[in-house]
């Protein structure tokens, strides 16, 4: 009797014992793509700080210089509309109709796109084309500016890449450069955004 009490006794005591933890390997972490940055952007990246000469008489750089004239660019010319082209026509080799398309003249390219039936955004995109024209008193001038956006912080706010711009954002200023830059509806004097091209 005694020694079937002590089994049971036993018995109880195995029962009681904590069930031995199982440790499960750790999943491993699936790695998570680096976001690809556009490859419009990439290029555009490239020419940053490359600047032109007094009285837009050439650049600094005889490869840009070489590479901008194969564009159509002339001395004496605003050249951020050719300097876009350059860009775009870099990484997309296969879209012939840009060369005729893009022209000396930011706001004729802004038509240019729209007639050919491009996207045409209110919002900048990364990637895109941008284009300005500039007011005088409250009206439209012939003139303007192009650029291609880098970065998008709100509906509003972006940076784009510019040729032909400066520190202060002039449309006529002597180097390739990041600046940012809002959209503005009221502009009485100044660089008003006509839309983003979606190339």
């Amino acid at each position: 009797m005694r020694s079937f009490v002590l089994f049971l006794l036993r018995l109880l005591n195995f029962a009681k014992q904590p069930t031995p933890t199982v440790l499960k390997p750790e999943p491993k972490p699936v790695p998570v793509p680096e976001p690809q940055e556009h490859p419009v952007v990439l290029e555009a990246r490239k020419y940053i700080g490359k600047r032109e000469k007094p009285g837009n008489s050439g650049f600094f750089d005889g490869a840009f210089e070489a590479d901008m004239v194969d564009e159509g660019w002339q001395k004496g010319w605003a050249w951020c509309s050719i300097f876009a082209r350059l860009v775009f026509r870099k990484v997309y080799p296969e879209k012939e109709e840009l060369k005729k398309l893009f022209n000396p003249s930011a706001v004729k390219t802004f038509q240019n796109f729209k007639d050919a039936g491009y996207p045409i955004s209110i919002k900048p995109a990364v990637g895109s084309l941008v284009i300005w024209q500039q007011q005088k008193n409250g009206k439209p001038h012939w003139t303007g500016h192009a650029g291609i956006v880098e970065k998008v912080f709100d509906d509003e706010a972006f940076q784009a890449i510019e040729g032909n711009s400066n520190v202060a954002g002039s449309r006529d200023g002597d180097r390739v450069i990041p600046r940012s830059r809002r959209v503005v509806d009221d502009v009485p004097n100044g660089l008003k955004v006509l839309g983003f091209v979606i190339i």
